[in-house]
């Protein structure tokens, strides 16, 4: 399928992320940081980890659909505010229309 972008007037917000890339002898690895656009929304949610655990989100981020960052990754919201923390990826979702933008929904702690 080919997938429509979020238009710039949907993601006012920067966030930098992290992708997990694995897990080694030193702990987990991570990608370099990269700062993407998205629309920020801090709101309590109950939601799903991979293990099928129920776990509260407390910031959801949405982006663009091929945007990656699957669960265990970090994404550092609100960068240079005094508001500024980085929280680990719980769970994700997507969401594409044949006419509409496409996005990916981040859940993270």
């Amino acid at each position: 399928m080919n997938v429509h972008p979020l238009p710039d007037r949907f993601t006012p917000h920067t966030v930098v992320v992290r992708v997990l890339r694995g897990a080694g002898g030193m702990g987990k690895v991570y990608a370099e940081p990269v700062s993407r656009r998205a629309f920020v929304v801090e709101e309590q949610r109950l939601v799903r980890n991979p293990a099928g655990e129920e776990v509260v989100s407390s910031t959801q981020v949405y982006c663009d659909f091929d945007d990656e960052a699957p669960p265990g990754s970090l994404v550092t919201v609100w960068p240079g505010t005094a508001g500024q923390r980085e929280a680990e990826v719980i769970a994700s979702g997507r969401a594409a229309h044949p006419r509409l933008p496409a996005y990916q929904t981040l859940s993270l702690t």
